[in-house]
């Protein structure tokens, strides 16, 4: 039952006391018009224990409430819940400190968990939300917006070996528009899907590579322009990652070819434009003329037929010379 052990001022409780509830709880402290106030010891059957001050009988202002679980918050409380500023540290180490409304994490705040991952900024009803920095533990580095706990909007991240990507998160995942760069001195600017290269884009490369077009999941997939550090350019199309279908190259020596293209080589119907002036418009495989197709040489010869492996094997009716 209910037990109350301490000062009375004109049949009132008042002064010092101890009170047994009846669940088992007990209140050691100061008593003021039969509620508790002032300074006070709460402990409960199931270990949670409050020291600190009261006000209308609620706990009320600055005190330190141990859980049941062992979590630890010494801070300010409103009617028995987390309210203003404060500080928790949990079981299993990890450590808040920062701002509470409504007994949660909320307003600006600093999280450091015990395997090292450590965030400071925004945080709303709980959650990680606004603007803030994690610091992971790897040593990975975001600077940026975030929604319920995760990377979402803008924002920045910086790798321990020097990469970076700053552009647009979803759900924690690089989605969207951004710039991804590396050690190697490799840049991709455009758009992201699931954290691979994907929509249009452009990459640079070091030593001058530069391909600018379509991506899909982090291949160059569909239309695009390449060029080479040599001075070589290709415009056409291209499939998980190489040359496919129809497209033109243009080499540094002279060497013209417009037409299709197979797993990133010459193979189908096309034009070929030499650097002595032949043009041999007809069939190829594997980069070499094979199968029907005519030669039309500088000389103006003209020589139609079949070939193969980029000789003329057998030849046609019309050859000759052309007028």
């Amino acid at each position: 039952g209910y037990i109350y052990e301490g000062d009375w001022v004109n049949g009132v409780k008042d002064g010092t006391a101890k009170i047994t509830y009846p669940d088992g709880g007990i209140y050691e402290g100061t008593v003021k018009n039969g509620a508790r106030e002032g300074e006070g010891i709460l402990t409960m059957p199931d270990g949670l224990i409050y020291t600190g001050l009261w006000k209308d009988g609620q706990i009320n202002g600055t005190g330190k409430l141990t859980q049941p679980n062992g979590d630890v918050y010494e801070g300010e409380l409103v009617n028995g819940r987390r309210e203003g500023k404060g500080r928790v540290t949990y079981k299993n180490g990890d450590v808040y400190q920062g701002n509470f409304a409504d007994d949660r994490r909320h307003g600006q705040g600093i999280f450091t968990g015990a395997d090292g991952y450590r965030y400071e900024g925004s945080w709303g009803a709980g959650k990680i939300s606004g603007e803030g920095t994690v610091t992971y533990p790897d040593g990975s580095v975001y600077v940026g917006e975030f929604r319920n706990d995760l990377a979402n909007g803008q924002g920045k991240i910086t790798y321990p070996d020097g990469s970076t990507y700053e552009g647009e998160w979803v759900g924690g995942v690089i989605d969207g528009e951004g710039k991804a760069t590396y050690p190697n001195g490799l840049v991709y600017e455009g758009g992201f899907k699931n954290a691979k290269n994907h929509g249009k884009g452009v990459m640079t490369y070091a030593d001058g590579y530069r391909y600018e077009g379509d991506w899909k999941n982090g291949q160059r997939d569909g239309k695009g322009t390449a060029t080479y550090p040599d001075g070589t350019v290709y415009s056409g199309l291209f499939k998980d990652g190489q040359r496919h279908g129809l497209g033109k190259i243009t080499m540094p020596d002279g060497f013209r070819y417009t037409g299709e293209w197979q797993n990133g080589e010459i193979s189908g119907y096309g034009k070929a434009t030499y650097m002595n002036g032949d043009v041999y418009e007809g069939e190829f495989s594997k980069g070499k003329r094979q199968g029907q197709g005519i030669m039309r040489y500088a000389t103006g010869q003209e020589i139609s037929g079949e070939w193969e492996d980029g000789a003329l094997a057998q030849q046609g009716e019309n050859s000759g010379a052309s007028d």
